[in-house]
């Protein structure tokens, strides 16, 4: 089953995006959109969850992807974006 979010709050709205919360299994997320990468980390606690990336995106050239002038740092649907990553889990 794949993981869904439970609990989520935007700690930071832009440069960077910051979005933590809990997920269906009960391991903390922290996702993070800055300039021309996303990173999505998750771990036991929200701590570790902020060390422990497991997906990592960057863009190999600049505007490769038409989301604005700073890039993922002003996207306007930052939930649309977390909840694919989680789509790409195990």
């Amino acid at each position: 089953m794949p993981l869904s979010i439970t609990e989520r709050r935007t700690t930071c709205a832009t440069a960077p995006v910051q979005i933590e919360g809990t997920l269906s299994n009960g391991q903390f997320f922290y996702f993070r959109a800055r300039h021309t990468g996303i990173s999505l980390g998750i771990g036991a606690t929200p701590d570790e969850a902020v060390e422990n990336t497991v997906i990592a995106v960057g863009l190999a050239q600049q505007g490769a992807i038409p989301v604005g002038p700073h890039e993922w740092s002003h996207l306007a649907q930052p939930d649309l974006v977390l909840e694919a990553l989680l789509s790409l889990l195990p």
